[in-house]
């Protein structure tokens, strides 16, 4: 059905009324089913700070939001027992009760107001979608109205929506449909600018590397080979690693793998005070190594979420309260099974703090029976020697600096840098015995040579040996990238 003059004016009340919360543009259109739709556009990290985030409520003192909604709808309320209805009608409007109005609250009375100006029997559907989303109907023509420009138009495919295979939320069956591509949609960031340095000192003497781990087959033949190949390639199209997660300490979180890139301070600091630019959040950091989603996940699962959220389809604000449009989750995470919560660092005083403790728990070498207790009996949030950092864009490749790796994969970390196009040092680490906990081959080989030394029986029982070997490489490693940042005069002083 065309859309009416009627609609078109609840459209632009509705705009000049939510611009006070940054909302920039209202889209409204009718779906398949017949419902009419209205999202709230505007630049994302401000929707969600104003429109989502539970510890942002409204304040509803003495009626204010219902009083207000209604002026401006024209909708004339008068006090009747306590409650504000409708002059000369019932039932009432009661959109919001209480004084703090929290989001799914407020989002709901937004929809019943529309609801009730709108007076049909299919009802209207309020929903979010930040830029640069637009209504779209995948397989139906869709024509909506754009309050900030006037006029309808006829909605064209974006350049960002392609076909991926993902799981379903709701039922759990791998679908194909489609999906929105991140590298299309996030910028490619140089952290680097302002602090391309490869090392900071930090008050009270704690040196600190941001660096980017990486696992790749030893031996580059073969099918391996054009793996770690399409790997770059696909990379490099995107403009940078997508949302790739920084170790941030005194060593790399060589326990992951054992080729490390090294970043510049820059993409820490970048998303701490007094450095973080105002209004972004490039980067989160946390106080310890959390679970955050794989590359996979971010082109498939949380892909079809955003491209959900983009084109105006259905979204549940309760169990979904993040904008996919900002990336990773922003919010605190939680860490290994007993669900203790990870804190956002948020200064470079707590940062430094937080560094210093944790260094206190792991510097230098330990001896195996006493990491294996460290590593069981220690709160989850304390178990690595690192913070982690979360980058919330695409991280351009002119942040990497050089790259260290074990001895073992230096062809492997060659020919995957080269496929990159980028030319950048790399320094190969011996480690001697440590380094073996790299190679698949060695392992049996390895238990049995370890299994007749008394230090090591304490770890015997399961693999977690290779663990403790690799925590040692970390440590060698991190010489290794102290000694090139400072024979290069790359330290930062803050």
């Amino acid at each position: 059905m065309p859309i009416s003059t009627k609609e078109k004016e609840i459209a632009q009340t509705l705009l000049a009324w939510m611009k006070q919360w940054q909302v920039r543009n209202v889209y409204m259109w009718e779906d398949r089913h017949g419902i009419k739709v209205f999202g709230l556009s505007g630049k994302p990290l401000q929707l969600q700070r104003y429109l989502m985030e539970e510890d942002n409520p409204k304040s509803n003192y003495d009626h204010w939001l219902t009083s207000s909604a209604a002026g401006a709808f024209g909708i004339e309320l008068e006090w009747r027992e306590d409650r504000l209805e409708r002059t000369g009608r019932s039932p009432s409007p009661q959109f919001w009760h209480g004084e703090e109005i929290l989001r799914s609250d407020f989002l709901d009375g937004i929809e019943l107001l529309l609801d009730y100006v709108l007076g049909s029997e299919e009802g209207a559907r309020l929903t979010v979608m930040p830029e640069p989303g637009y209504p779209w109907g995948a397989d139906y023509v869709i024509r909506y109205y754009d309050a900030k420009k006037n006029r309808v138009i006829t909605s064209k495919k974006p350049s960002w929506a392609v076909m991926g295979t993902y799981r379903d939320a709701y039922d759990g069956r791998d679908k194909v449909g489609y999906v929105a591509d991140y590298c299309k949609i996030f910028p490619s960031v140089n952290l680097s600018e302002q602090f391309p340095q490869t090392l900071m000192n930090l008050p009270r003497g704690s040196e600190v590397m941001v660096t980017h781990t990486l696992d790749l087959p030893r031996v580059p033949e073969g099918e391996e080979r054009k793996q770690i190949i399409r790997t770059a390639h696909e990379i490099k199209k995107c403009g940078g690693l997508i949302f790739p997660s920084l170790a941030v300490g005194l060593i790399p979180a060589s326990n992951f793998g054992p080729i490390t890139l090294v970043m510049s301070v820059g993409c820490v600091l970048t998303g701490v005070h007094p450095y973080r630019p105002r209004g972004r959040y490039p980067v989160v950091l946390y106080n310890a190594d959390v679970w955050t989603e794989t590359v996979g996940t971010i082109k498939n699962e949380l892909g079809r979420f955003l491209f959900e959220e983009l084109t105006g389809l259905t979204r549940d604000y309760v169990f979904y309260p993040d904008l996919a449009a900002l990336g990773p989750i922003l919010r605190e995470g939680l860490v290994g099974s007993d669900d203790i919560e990870a804190k956002r660092i948020r200064n470079v005083r707590e940062m430094e703090t937080t560094i210093r403790k944790r260094f206190g728990l792991w510097k230098g070498f330990i001896r195996a029976e006493d990491w294996l207790s460290r590593t069981e009996m220690m709160n989850p949030t304390q178990s690595y020697a690192y913070l982690e950092a979360k980058v919330t864009n695409i991280l351009g490749l002119e942040n990497i600096k050089f790259a260290v790796c074990a001895t073992e994969f230096k062809e492997t970390t060659h020919v995957f840098l080269k496929s990159l196009g980028l030319r950048i040092p790399v320094y190969p680490v011996d480690a001697g015995l440590n380094n073996r906990a790299y190679v698949d081959e060695s392992w049996k080989e390895l238990r049995e040579e370890l299994s007749s030394y008394p230090e090591y029986q304490s770890l015997m029982d399961s693999w977690k040996f290779l663990d403790y070997l690799r925590y040692h490489f970390a440590w060698e490693a991190s010489k290794v990238i102290r000694q090139v940042s400072l024979d290069s005069g790359s330290v930062l002083d803050i």
